[in-house]
Order: C-alpha cells, then sequence, then structure tokens
C-alpha cells in the first residue's frame, strides 16, 4: 500500500514542480511586463481550491497532466462569453502589447524549464553525487591491463600521477590522457603498488581497450554438465548464490575467490531476480526462501577437466550466467546454425569470453560498411552443451535495430539473449566545490538539451523510433516510480530531466505550444504586422490535430509497452 502511495505521489509531485516552473516563468514575464494575469493553474478541468490574490486566481485544478497561465487579452473564450475585445485593446491586454513582448512571455516557460536542471544539477553535485569507487570489477584475460598485471579488486588510486577516487575521476582523466605508457597507481590488499600499461598500439583514453570495466557478473550461476559436482548436486541454471562456506559473496569474483581453492563447498543460494540497490548492494527479493547445498571436490572430475577452463569450472562445474544463453530467436542465425537455450558461450574468433560484453563486442566487429550497405563475415563461436564442447561458423544478419535512445542503426545479430545480471562496485557519495559544481551543472544542461534537441531531429527525419522514444502518462508514472524507488538523488535527477525534455518538446513549431505561439509572435515582429487571423485560425486547428494525434500515439505506446512480447 505504501509503495502504491509513492508510485502515484511521487509523479503528481513531479508534474507539479516542472509545471510550476513552467508556468512560473511565462507569469513572471507577463506581469514584468504589464500583461494582468486572470488565472493561475496548476493541472487542467475543474477548479478543486485556491486562492484570489491581486486579481489573480491561483488555483489548483482537477487533471494533474499540466497547467497554464490565463493572461488578460489573451483569451478570445474567456469564461462566461465576457468579450476580451476591451481587454485586448487595454493597456494591461496581452495582445496590446507589442510582438517582441508577446514572444519573450512564450519563451519564459521552457527557459525556467532549463533553468530548474541547471538549479537541481548545481544542488545535487553540491550535496555528493552517488558514484562507483575506482574499483576494477572485470580485467580481460590477455589484455593490456592484464598483461601488466593488474587484477580484478585492484582499486586504483591514480592514473599518470593524477589522484583519482571514483570511476567518474577515471573517465575523466582518461579522457585527456596523451597517447603512451600509462602508469597507473594502484592499492592490493591495503598496499599501494605502481604498475604500467604499455600504449603501443593501443587506444589509453578507451578503458574497453585497456580491458578492465566497473562491472561484474553477479553471483547467478550456470551449471552446463549434470555430470560435475554442481550438476549432481541438484543445482540448475539461473540460481543465485548469496554465500559461500557462511561468508556472503556479491559478485562472482567473490564466489570464485571463497570457492576456488576449498574441498568443501557450502553454498547458499535462491531462485528469484535480486533487489539491485542504487549504492551497489544485493539483496534477495523479498520474502523469499534461501535453500543450502553442500557440494564435495570429486578428483575424478577435476582429474579429467581441462587446464584452459576456469579454475571454478574444473573444480566444481560451476559458471557464471553471464555466458549462459538463455533465449533464442526463432529464425535468427543462431536458431539455424542450431544453438540452444542453456549453451555456455566460451570462445568467439579465438577470443576467450569474460562477459556477455565481450559477446556484444565480437559479433559487432563482425560488421563492416555503414547503414542498410553494411555487411557482416562469419564468426567462429565455441561453447559447452551438456559437458560436450561444441563448434559453430555462423553468419550474422544485418538487420535494422534501435538502441537505448531510439535512435536506428544497422548491426550484425545473431538473434541470441544471455542471462545474469552486471555488478557496480559499491558506491560513494561524491561532493564537489560549488564553482565545480555550476560548472558540472551547466554541462549536464547543456549536453542534455542538445541531445535531445537533435534526437527529436531524428524523430521528424526518420532516423528515430517513435514507439521508443515517446511516452505518455502511464511511462511517465513508470519512470519516475522507478527512479523515486532509488532514492531522493535519482528522482531528483530524473526530474531534471524531464524537465529538459518538457522544454524541448515546448520549443517545437506546434501552434498549440510555446514554441509555435513564439515563432507567430516572431514573424509578426519581423513582418510589423500580425498574420491574418484566417491563417492563425488554420494553424491553431492544425495544432491541436496534431497533439490529439500525438497524445492517442503515445497512450497507445504505452499500452503495447505493458503487453509482453
Amino acid at each position: 500500500m505504501l509503495s502504491t502511495v509513492l508510485y502515484y505521489l511521487s509523479t503528481l509531485i513531479l508534474i507539479g514542480v516542472l509545471v510550476l516552473i513552467h508556468e512560473f516563468g511565462h507569469y513572471v514575464v507577463a506581469r514584468s511586463l504589464g500583461v494582468g494575469v486572470r488565472v493561475f493553474s496548476v493541472g487542467f478541468g475543474p477548479r478543486l481550491f485556491g486562492i484570489v490574490h491581486g486579481g489573480t486566481d491561483y488555483r489548483i485544478s482537477a487533471v494533474p497532466l499540466g497547467g497554464y497561465v490565463r493572461m488578460a487579452g489573451g483569451d478570445p473564450f474567456a469564461e462566461g462569453g465576457v468579450d476580451d475585445e476591451d481587454i485586448q485593446e487595454s493597456v494591461n491586454g496581452f495582445m496590446s502589447k507589442p510582438a517582441w513582448a508577446r514572444l519573450a512571455i512564450s519563451l519564459a516557460g521552457p527557459a525556467c524549464n532549463i533553468v530548474l536542471p541547471f538549479v537541481v544539477f548545481t544542488a545535487l553535485f553540491v550535496w555528493g553525487e552517488p558514484q562507483s569507487e575506482a574499483v576494477l570489477a572485470a580485467v580481460r584475460p590477455s589484455s593490456p591491463a592484464a598483461v601488466a598485471g593488474i587484477l580484478v579488486d585492484d582499486r586504483v588510486t591514480s592514473l599518470n600521477g593524477t589522484p583519482v577516487e571514483t570511476w567518474v575521476d577515471m573517465i575523466e582523466v582518461l579522457d585527456v590522457v596523451p597517447q603512451g605508457d600509462l602508469k597507473i597507481g594502484l592499492r592490493r590488499d591495503g598496499q599501494p603498488l605502481d604498475l604500467v600499461v604499455r600504449g603501443e598500439g593501443v587506444d589509453v583514453t578507451d578503458p574497453a581497450a585497456l580491458g578492465f570495466g566497473n562491472f561484474a557478473p553477479s553471483t547467478r550461476i550456470l551449471v552446463d554438465d549434470s555430470a560435475s559436482p554442481a550438476g549432481r548436486a541438484g543445482l540448475k541454471n539461473g540460481l543465485m548464490i548469496t554465500e559461500v562456506n557462511g561468508k556472503p559473496v556479491r559478485t562472482w569474483t567473490d564466489l570464485r575467490r571463497e570457492a576456488a581453492n576449498t574441498d568443501r563447498l557450502e553454498l547458499a543460494w535462491y531462485e528469484g531476480d535480486p533487489n539491485l540497490r542504487p549504492d551497489g548492494t544485493v539483496l534477495p527479493p523479498e520474502g523469499v526462501q534461501i535453500q543450502r547445498t553442500t557440494l564435495s571436490v570429486d578428483s575424478a572430475w577435476t582429474e579429467g577437466a581441462p587446464v584452459e577452463e576456469d579454475a571454478l569450472w574444473r573444480r566444481w562445474g560451476l559458471a557464471s550466467a553471464s555466458l549462459g544463453v538463455v533465449e533464442v530467436e526463432k529464425g535468427s542465425a543462431a536458431d539455424r546454425a542450431g544453438i540452444q537455450a542453456g549453451d555456455h558461450l566460451l570462445v568467439i574468433d579465438g577470443t576467450r569470453l569474460v562477459s556477455w560484453g565481450d559477446v556484444l563486442r565480437l559479433i559487432a566487429a563482425s560488421g563492416s560498411g555503414k547503414g542498410e550497405s553494411q555487411t557482416a563475415r562469419p564468426v567462429d563461436i565455441q561453447l559447452r552443451r551438456e559437458g560436450q564442447v561444441l563448434d559453430f561458423h555462423i553468419q550474422p544478419d544485418v538487420v535494422k535495430d534501435t538502441d537505448l535512445t531510439g535512435s536506428y542503426y544497422w548491426r550484425p545479430r545473431l538473434g541470441m539473449a544471455g542471462s545474469g545480471e552486471s555488478i557496480v562496485p559499491l558506491k560513494i557519495v561524491r561532493s564537489y566545490p560549488l564553482p565545480v559544481a555550476v560548472q558540472r551543472a551547466a554541462e549536464q544542461t547543456l549536453g542534455m538539451t542538445r541531445f535531445l534537441a537533435e534526437h527529436v531531429g531524428k524523430l521528424v527525419t526518420g532516423e528515430a523510433a517513435l514507439q521508443k522514444s515517446l511516452g505518455g502518462p502511464i511511462e511517465i508514472f513508470r519512470q519516475t516510480a522507478a527512479a523515486a524507488e532509488q532514492g531522493l538523488f535519482y528522482w531528483a535527477k530524473h526530474m531534471a530531466m524531464f524537465s529538459i525534455s518538457l522544454a524541448v518538446l515546448n520549443m517545437l513549431p506546434v501552434p498549440v505550444l510555446d514554441g509555435g505561439q513564439a515563432l507567430m509572435y516572431l514573424l509578426e515582429w519581423i513582418r510589423g504586422r500580425p498574420l491574418s487571423i484566417r491563417l492563425r485560425e488554420l494553424a491553431l486547428q492544425a495544432g491541436v490535430v496534431f497533439m490529439a494525434v500525438i497524445f492517442v500515439m503515445v497512450f497507445v505506446f504505452d499500452i503495447r509497452r505493458m503487453i509482453p512480447d
């Protein structure tokens, strides 16, 4: 019950704040230019309650999905059928003001929706941003980092002499380091250590090229051989391990460290999806039953296991679910080649796999060319199925897909999905001095505004998918509730990003939006006279139809998101 209340309350507060800020911009500029304001409403529809002060009705209305400011002389359909012609000609009427003044009033709302994120981001950076610690959660075998001697769980303390504390620090320093050898200061088991990553032929600004990352596989297991100690003990694919021999484990690295060199293995586990908290902690679902299984070492199994396999698999037959195939799309390249759910991917094109990210990277590397003309070469895949190592030679399909933002792109695709979650290092709260916070807030605000404006352009040109980019009331509620569940910082950040979206969309040249109104006043200012009444009426009607179509469209998109594929 409480979560449901928070679900709706967090969204209503967010919408209320954004509408209040937006309409406040119109209100302040209108009043400063001498325009009378009759109504300042948060929400549409019937008036619920409010106060009347200074000739303005400040009200809360019944439908909490927007708001408006009704200015004197600006509404040809005034309440009660009152003719506004005399008001329009009066000194405080909106339409009596010069075109530049009406243009300024129209732009004031979106402007405030841009200012709000800057203020919010500044406050968040001063207050403290949760950031991943500068701990290496993954090091790819044979990578430049591995060759240099860097290990999983090493804590990075400096890069080329520049101190770092969080993963964000590392990325920012790497962005500006010169090409060449990279000196890395580490702390391992509490002791300082200095190593050098050779930069010859390596992009030292790219963590992936260096071979390390801050995401580690979760403790979800894959049992690819029923004859292994894990298989004989009844363990199955998808179980989440919480303890090894009484010690809590959070990532696959923890599990491997605790389980690889023992002759008796007591595992605590549960079925289901973990609760991944924003601070990096991993909790079982509420009310789940924790079960225990004990494994004993089997010398016949360990002696017969291939030496090149992971030590944890050689001893117990346990593998990370991050390289397990959980689904194969019917008719896809993987399906045609014979890959099945439950297969354990081992090698692609001679590269030993560490995570599903390696799978995606190597499949993407098979492509050449751009757009519809892109082609892909065949890839060689080695996997294990029920203890048998199998080799496949697969020709990927080249398909048109969308990225996380909804933008279209072409890519090689096999048509199989992986399992397992990625766990980030535990987070710390990083606070910034006010000048630095202001700078970072400005960069965030301008970057997001530029990105959203470019993405709107892609929607217009068909370079992005409408159904992946637009959401209606249901999607707004879902995203806002998800942000609220993560904490106040993430909810406030979501509000700031949503405010920028509101500003960008409001500036579209659609007559019922601020951008459309601003365009008409700009044209009037340039021409020296207003557009004809007939033209304005037609534009307004077209704008209403356009917005009605968009509303129906996003509502359909929301419903489709709720229906499983």
